[in-house]
């Protein structure tokens, strides 16, 4: 069994800049000296996303330090694929050159909006994208989304885990895309398949979605975090581990933990992070609303 010691909720954006009237979304914890930094999306009064942060100290974690003054990534141009708002995924340090890999969100009068991944490089305070392109592309593999993408170098090679789908289901009267978990390998970071391996599909009519995969490497081989979406629950934490031949595991039945009565994540727990630390490996995540209480933080207890 992995438990979560829940610490309670970080940050929620609170009107405190015109970028950021609320939410705080996906986090992304990195190394910052003795700090970690957390970046995050932060929504401004119509809904658009943009990057920013919060540092925390990780004795502390759920005190905030630092929170970021302007967007670290802006949205891109109207009419790209990322014109209505950027969510951080994940940071690869590679070669030098810090690389924030995120998805971009558009909106279209034939579905409710697409997902596509992209990248940015830049310094741990500000980011440049690398295109106006995304780096994931619509393809076969997923018509609307190819996003969520968590990636980082194993062994030389770097390695991409990240969400696809191309079909649309109505849950509560609403229609909301339907997708998996894929993963597939790439020489640079930036030229990526059209087409990666599954490595966890929907397995019920109940089960429609899993969210943000996130990769963490334990003493006993690799986990990959994620949030699964369903009919019944609506989102919750789950995990898989892999065995030595590479196959994957779905544990969700042995974490223990579930959302908390009248807290600020007593609907949902999604988009797992997580992050090893002198206090032990520390899960961020976003409760209500898909970010709209903000974000908190538990200590993985793990036997």
């Amino acid at each position: 069994m992995v438990r979560l010691h829940k610490l309670g909720p970080v940050f929620c954006a609170d009107h405190i800049h015109d970028w950021a009237q609320s939410h705080a979304y996906l986090p992304t914890p990195v190394r910052r000296g003795n700090l970690v930094r957390v970046y995050l999306a932060f929504r401004d009064g119509a809904g658009i996303g943009r990057v920013g942060y919060v540092d925390v100290d990780p004795e502390a974690p759920t005190t905030p330090v630092n929170i970021s003054a302007t967007p670290l990534l802006d949205v891109g141009r109207q009419g790209s694929f990322d014109g209505h708002g950027v969510t951080p995924c994940s940071v690869l340090d590679h070669e030098g050159a810090y690389r924030l890999y995120y998805f971009g969100w558009r909106r279209d009068e034939a579905v409710r909006y697409h997902l596509f991944a992209g990248m940015a490089e830049g310094t741990p305070d500000r980011f440049y994208r690398m295109s106006p392109e995304p780096i994931l592309r619509p393809s076969d593999e997923g018509r609307f989304v190819r996003s969520a993408p968590f990636v980082t170098n194993l062994g030389g090679r770097i390695h991409m885990w990240y969400v696809a789908g191309s079909d649309w289901v109505e849950v509560n009267g609403k229609q909301v895309p339907t997708y998996g978990i894929f993963h597939q390998t790439s020489p640079d970071g930036n030229t990526w398949s059209d087409r990666g391996e599954p490595v966890l599909l929907p397995q019920s009519d109940d089960e429609y979605g899993f969210g943000r995969p996130y990769l963490q490497q334990t003493a006993k081989g690799f986990r990959l975090w994620y949030s699964v979406r369903t009919r019944s629950k609506g989102y919750r934490l789950g995990f898989a581990d892999r065995d030595r031949d590479g196959v994957w595991h779905r544990r969700d039945a042995d974490l223990e933990t579930d959302v908390t009565p009248g807290a600020w994540d007593s609907e949902m727990m999604c988009f797992p992070a997580v992050i090893e630390t002198g206090a032990g490996a520390l899960l961020f995540y976003n409760g209500n609303g898909f970010g709209a209480t903000g974000f908190g933080v538990a200590r993985i207890e793990d036997p």
